[in-house]
């Protein structure tokens, strides 16, 4: 039976959805841009597997808002968060998304290769 996968990245910077996006359709894996927490909740309601990638700096909704939401409604979900910094710096809140719940973080810039890893640690996970 194929399997598909898909994965749902929130980001602001188009340069950081563009370059994710094209990293994960380059492994095969469908991709929906979301803008908002609610668009989000609604893709993970479908029945694909389906990763989160999240930047935490957003200018509507902050990305722990979001990670709130969906571990709120799907307590399994699979979720990448992301950060580039902000005014306390990257590692700050990448330390708060783990306790938030993420399952894996990656600090920006990274490399596609660095990506992937954190990418493939998140699709050895048990649900």
């Amino acid at each position: 039976m194929d399997h598909a996968l898909t994965a749902i990245i929130v980001e602001d910077d188009s340069f950081w959805m563009n370059n994710v996006t094209s990293i994960l359709e380059s492994e095969g894996v469908e991709v929906i841009q979301a803008r908002s927490g609610t668009e989000v909740i609604a893709a993970l309601n479908h029945p694909q597997e389906t990763i989160l990638v999240v930047d935490i700096v957003l200018p509507d909704e902050d990305g722990l808002e979001i990670l709130t939401m969906v571990r709120s409604a799907h307590p399994n979900a699979k979720v990448l968060v992301m950060s580039g910094g902000g005014r306390l710096g990257a590692d700050f809140y990448l330390r708060i998304a783990r306790r938030f719940g993420a399952n894996e973080t990656i600090s920006k810039p990274f490399s596609s290769d660095q990506f992937l890893l954190h990418w493939n640690r998140l699709l050895s996970l048990k649900n």
